[in-house]
């Protein structure tokens, strides 16, 4: 959402109410789905029943960021595997938000 970014950095960018029709959709949608942004308070009254991960992240200029997915399916096995391998490369994994 541009309110999580301060400034339009796409050619194409979503506006609020495409964001919330987007929403609207795909809590209703019966496939596995996963969405990738900046946590906002939109997201957050919409996909209350989704599980939520962050990682920490960079954005444009170096700026830390925290990247946020959410899904609708328990992502334990995927984690798990992204873990070990996180692990293994000195990288941090990702890990459920609080």
């Amino acid at each position: 959402m541009l309110s999580t970014r301060g400034w339009k950095q796409y050619r194409h960018e979503m506006s609020d109410q495409d964001q919330e029709e987007l929403l609207e959709t795909v809590i209703s949608c019966r496939a596995k789905v996963m969405l990738s942004g900046y946590d906002c308070e939109l997201y957050e009254r919409y996909l209350k029943d989704w599980y939520k991960l962050q990682m920490p992240a960079r954005a444009q200029n170096n700026l830390r960021r925290v990247e946020t997915l959410w899904l609708n399916f328990e992502p334990v096995e995927q984690m798990r595997l992204e873990s070990e391998a996180g692990q293994k490369a000195g990288r941090s994994a990702l890990m459920p938000a609080t």
